[in-house]
């Protein structure tokens, strides 16, 4: 798997839009989400919705970086993205991408971008554009699931139960 750093290299000082997070904050859980978009994409706001119905689904095993890429000239309005933040009700810590640095570092050539890493910083899955985006998120639950059922498994061989079980979602 690929392993991206730039999740380590995350500090107060990055340019965050509100709140200052740490690279500590985003691997307290299993998985980070990354979704990169821009205020004049119109794909990358049809699917902020999607992404966090997803991130609420799934929160007890991730945390989210919302990514700020400005495409013109406009995008770099700071309450220009504040108003698309407000609207659209994003809750997770939003990064304003304005150098491209991040865009750059994860190589991403189109927007919107989606990036699943786990706690070894390795990108699990990745999603460029919205086609077949419903399939991309349900393979996305399967992952998170999987992680679930392989952490009961470990708990019960740790406590040596030996009786079968059944783990249903």
């Amino acid at each position: 798997m690929e392993c991206i750093d730039f999740l380590y290299k995350l500090s107060e000082d990055s340019n965050w839009l509100s709140k200052r997070y740490t690279k500590e904050y985003f691997f307290e859980k299993e998985y980070v989400i990354v979704y990169l978009w821009s205020t004049s994409c119109s794909f990358c706001n049809e699917i902020i919705p999607m992404i966090r119905e997803f991130l609420i689904e799934n929160k007890s095993k991730l945390r989210a970086l919302s990514v700020h890429v400005p495409l013109c000239e406009e995008d770099l309005e700071v309450a220009r993205v504040t108003k698309i933040v407000v609207e659209e009700k994003i809750q997770d810590p939003v990064l304003l991408d304005h150098e491209h640095v991040i865009i750059s570092t994860l190589n991403a050539k189109f927007l919107p971008s989606i990036y699943l890493f786990n706690k070894d910083h390795e990108i699990v899955s990745k999603k460029i554009g919205i086609e077949n985006i419903d399939s991309w998120f349900s393979s996305l639950r399967d992952i998170v699931k999987d992680q679930i059922v392989q952490e009961v498994l470990k708990d019960q061989s740790i406590k040596g139960s030996g009786a079968k079980t059944s783990i249903h979602f």
